[in-house]
């Protein structure tokens, strides 16, 4: 949870000194987070598959399933740098920027997509050590690279340089991104099932599909989700993709904390279904939700005191009122989150990406392609409601799968 909420604010810090540039970071955005996204699928796979395997007690499957998520990352590390870069030539052409702006998101891009290798090793790294009940070093290892990437902003941003703002936020975020890498190879030697490929442990077709079978759902399911705000420009326009660019960089912070309870219950889930404890999994879960509930609660009573100081923060003076409307979304946001962890623990990456679609573009695309002649604030409350709607759907589609799951994994409920 402090890994991630070290992330956003070093966002969320990058993002203060480039205000002027918003819309330019907003085109940018949405293939980086394409590119983190497919490296997160990845580290999330292999982190469920590894939990389930660790609770069923095998040790070369363990280490057979750590293997095979680096096998995976590294497999994927050339091609998607390559789109990431290629990208930079032709995604800023969708939005309606100036000259200046264009340039800026093209360098940014380069420079963070050359920088994606770094990236996607840690992450997958990082979630391999959580699953083993290593969550502080991971931490540390975050922290230290959102503390090395702030800094490096002040000291760019302070002193007379060359390259543009656009240019110095990429350079911060891509030494920070390797500050991580560095602490994330040192931790991985030190873990009891380390994530370094071993010729004695080389990860099967089974080990894979276990891993994907996850990763897969979650790719296309944060894939989209990156592609969101590209499209809501493509319907609404550039002023509302500025808005919504400035609302999704203060809703990443303010969602961290449940985002950071997500991933820490998804592997001592997964190690309670794959050993059949039932009765674990239940209390495991309600405890890390009613604890997200009532932080989901406080961030959004904040959000609601507090959302002209923060629309400021981005030069955007208006839409208050909107911005009110889509932190409602925080609390059933919150309970999707948690839902969407036990979906994940239990190998049913399906189900937790069509629950976290629904709540994003399935309900949002349709509904800005429908009121997109009406002004922007009703689709705004589209993507407010959408949260509660998929909630609403799911509640009783987790309950069901709940008690319909067997005491042993993969096997039938002995009467």
């Amino acid at each position: 949870m402090f890994a991630m909420l070290s992330t956003a604010i070093g966002s969320i810090v990058g993002s203060f000194f480039i205000a002027r540039d918003i819309s330019a970071l907003s085109a940018a955005y949405p293939i980086q987070a394409l590119m983190t996204a497919f490296a997160i699928a990845v580290g999330i796979g292999s982190g469920s598959a590894l939990s389930r395997a660790i609770g069923q007690g095998d040790e070369a499957l363990t280490k057979r399933t750590a293997a095979g998520g680096t096998a995976l990352i590294l497999g994927t590390l050339l091609p998607v740098t390559a789109l990431g870069i290629a990208a930079a030539f032709l995604l800023p052409a969708v939005f309606d920027l100036n000259a200046e702006e264009v340039d800026g998101a093209k360098i940014y891009l380069i420079i963070i997509s050359a920088a994606f290798p770094m990236t996607a090793v840690h992450t997958v790294f990082n979630r391999i050590a959580v699953s083993e009940g290593e969550t502080v070093p991971p931490m540390i290892a975050a922290i230290s690279g959102t503390a090395v990437t702030v800094a490096i902003d002040f000291l760019l941003f302070n002193v007379e340089t060359p390259l543009s703002g656009m240019a110095k936020l990429a350079v911060a975020d891509a030494v920070g991104q390797g500050v991580t890498l560095i602490a994330a190879l040192i931790i991985a030697k030190r873990l009891p099932i380390t994530p370094f490929i071993d010729k004695r442990y080389l990860p099967d077709k089974k080990v894979f599909a276990e891993i994907i079978k996850v990763s897969l759902p979650s790719a296309v399911q944060n894939g989209i989700d990156a592609m969101f705000s590209t499209a809501l420009n493509a319907i609404l326009g550039g002023a509302a993709i500025a808005f919504y660019g400035a609302f999704y960089k203060v809703r990443q912070q303010a969602l961290t904390p449940i985002y950071g309870l997500n991933q820490g219950t998804v592997p001592i889930l997964g190690a309670a279904f794959g050993n059949g404890d039932k009765a674990r999994f239940k209390k495991v879960f309600v405890i890390s939700s009613s604890i997200a509930l009532g932080i989901a609660t406080a961030v959004t009573i904040a959000a609601e005191l507090s959302a002209d100081k923060l629309l400021n923060l981005f030069d955007i003076t208006e839409e208050v009122n909107y911005f009110r409307i889509l932190a409602g979304g925080f609390v059933p946001a919150a309970a999707a989150l948690m839902i969407s962890a036990a979906f994940v623990a239990t190998g049913q990456g399906g189900k937790a990406m069509a629950l976290n679609l629904l709540r994003g573009a399935g309900i949002g695309i349709p509904a800005a392609l429908i009121l997109r002649n009406l002004p922007t604030g009703y689709t705004w409350i589209a993507l407010a409601a959408a949260e509660f709607v998929a909630v609403a759907i799911f509640i009783p589609i987790a309950v069901k799968n709940y008690k319909n799951t067997p005491l042993k994994a993969g096997q039938k409920k002995q009467k």
